[in-house]
């Protein structure tokens, strides 16, 4: 597995982020190996993608589960609909290694290798596509859930070999 992430509520699901491509989301109340204690399948949903994984995020609430891959984009699924496509992030122009969450699940925030910081709100979408936030600086006061960006705005003024 390239990432994986476990869903923060009573949800119970473990994603995992494949090198082929792909997610498989399973019920971690069942993960033993590959198989339950009958022989079921403790695979909830498996998500195809056409390229390698890079991270994986659930929001706060356990609504959505956001999927960065090699193709730059950012895809939003809805948990609650078995895991159907709710959008994408789209503006990256390097590989996302980061993401976060806002604590009330509303905005994500990415890096990527290039060092870039985009902000998104996940609420708005125009024709399938996430809405991104132009002036982070409107985020500025946002509480986030997690601070796995190196490069957001607490970290403003801190030198590159730190972040």
């Amino acid at each position: 597995p390239e990432a994986v992430e476990y869903a923060p509520t009573a949800v119970g699901h473990l994603a995992v982020g494949l090198r082929v491509g792909g997610v498989a989301v399973f019920d971690a109340h069942l993960v033993r190996c590959s198989r339950g204690d009958e022989g079921e399948e403790v695979c909830v949903k498996r998500i195809p993608r056409r390229h390698q994984v890079c991270v994986l995020k659930y929001s706060p609430d356990g609504r959505f589960l956001a999927v960065a891959s090699h193709d730059n984009n950012i895809d939003i699924f809805l948990v609650s609909a078995e895991y159907s496509r709710w959008g994408v992030c789209k503006g990256h122009k390097d590989t996302i290694k980061h993401l976060d969450w806002s604590a009330n699940g509303q905005f994500l925030q990415s890096n990527d290798d290039s060092e870039e910081l985009m902000h998104w709100n996940v609420e708005v979408m125009h024709k399938g596509q996430v809405e991104q936030v132009k002036r982070g600086s409107d985020l500025r006061d946002e509480k986030w859930a997690s601070f796995n960006c190196p490069l957001t705005w607490p970290m403003e003024g801190l030198s590159k070999s730190v972040a």
